[in-house]
């Protein structure tokens, strides 16, 4: 917790809003493989049952924004890793290659890995390589939102008394 007094636990927050985000991701997955596996298993009716439910309905409308979150935070952070490698001079595909010693050095530096030394080429692309993924995670959960979930509602409800105001 070295960290906190500097950011004023802001780190704390923003890692809980992440793993909030891969958790409520988590769940939403298991729900759709479950209702898929209801449905082929011929229990279409309670999925029916389970979508007119006002609970059922909140709760996925509840982990969907609590994703939405998780997502915007993630691509904030990945945001913010690219710039402090552009700081340090070396591309994402360099990263995710082989670097030089110096190189090494300014990542390491710019991403505050491994304290003052100088992090090997393999942890630092295996951080890339998570926080890449982490935003591609981010990423989907966000257009599936989009198609299906609580961005998509809340697009609906802005378009369509817009759309229709004027006749």
């Amino acid at each position: 917790m070295a960290a906190a007094p500097e950011t004023v636990g802001g780190s704390l927050i923003v890692t809980g809003l992440m793993w909030g985000g891969a958790v409520s991701s988590t769940v939403q997955v298991l729900n759709s493989a479950g209702r898929i596996i209801a449905v082929y298993a011929g229990k279409a009716r309670t999925v029916d049952w389970l979508d007119n439910q006002f609970w059922y309905s909140i709760a996925n409308t509840s982990l969907d924004i609590i994703g939405l979150a998780g997502a915007a935070t993630t691509a904030v952070q990945t945001v913010k890793m690219v710039r402090k490698m552009r700081t340090a001079n070396v591309t994402v595909r360099e990263g995710l290659g082989q670097l030089s010693r110096p190189q090494r050095r300014r990542l390491t530096e710019s991403l505050e890995l491994a304290g003052n030394k100088r992090a090997t080429a393999a942890a630092i692309n295996l951080t890339l390589k998570f926080k890449l993924l982490d935003a591609l995670g981010a990423a989907y959960g966000t257009g599936v939102s989009t198609y299906n979930g609580a961005l998509h509602q809340l697009v609906v409800w802005i378009v369509y008394p817009t759309a229709h105001s004027g006749s």
